[in-house]
């Protein structure tokens, strides 16, 4: 699950810089980027014929939450790299979120670590902090620091939700209601007065932008699918 889990931020890596170019050149509102990144999460229909089961009503609510939680971090890592570098960001998340999740985790799905992942959790919590630090000389703004924290504290309870979830189903299932659960918040929007603002960013966006935009979205799914596999198959917490 490891070289799976490398894979996944290796794709992240990829799909923060696309994202960092669309919002300081294309898009601009980190609200309607988040609001179109979640509604593609819906594309997860096309998984129902290979093996999507019914979940009990418990293990539903987790997927649900994990899915809506995962939207919910996107708005504020977006916010985050609008206001700041990529490569300041990704280190803060990466330092913040298993810090996050380690605490949930023992919380809600009684995991333990053994010493030497511990020794592990903190040389890479520590050495995220290092890099974001020495990255650049200047300050960080305190809007890119809050949603950055922010957005790690929402990643890590999808993510927590969503181990719960491989815990007592199938990795297709798991996938599947968890990602309707981000594309619910979209839909949820569109029943507000933001969805006027919301259509008039798609419309006046280039062909290019919406090339751009596709590409950032495949990677960023290969990315949380091997994600999701290391999340059922290893710790939350690593």
């Amino acid at each position: 699950w490891v070289l799976f889990a490398v894979g996944a931020y290796t794709l992240n890596a990829v799909n923060g810089v696309l994202d960092k170019f669309m919002l300081s050149k294309r898009v601009g509102e980190p609200l309607a980027y988040a609001f179109y990144s979640s509604l593609t999460s819906l594309l997860v229909v096309v998984l129902i014929p290979f093996g999507v089961h019914f979940l009990d009503v418990k293990t539903l609510v987790f997927a649900l939450i994990s899915g809506i939680g995962f939207s919910i971090a996107l708005y504020f890592y977006f916010q985050a790299i609008k206001a700041s570098s990529v490569s300041r960001i990704l280190p803060i998340e990466g330092g913040f979120i298993p810090v996050f999740t380690l605490i949930l985790a023992a919380v809600f799905l009684n995991e333990q670590l053994t010493i030497m992942q511990y020794v592990a959790f903190i040389f890479l919590v520590l050495g995220a902090i290092v890099i974001s630090v020495k990255k650049e000389s200047h300050h960080l703004h305190p809007v890119a620091l809050m949603s950055a924290v922010l957005a790690a504290a929402s990643f890590a309870v999808s993510f927590t939700s969503l181990k719960f979830v491989y815990m007592h189903t199938n990795f297709i299932s798991g996938l599947f209601w968890s990602r309707m659960g981000m594309g619910f918040v979209p839909l949820i929007i569109l029943l507000t007065p933001l969805r006027k603002r919301l259509v008039k960013v798609g419309e006046k966006s280039s062909n290019s932008s919406r090339g751009i935009f596709v590409f950032s979205k495949v990677a960023a799914a290969c990315s949380t699918l091997l994600e999701n596999w290391a999340i059922s198959l290893g710790s939350v917490t690593l």
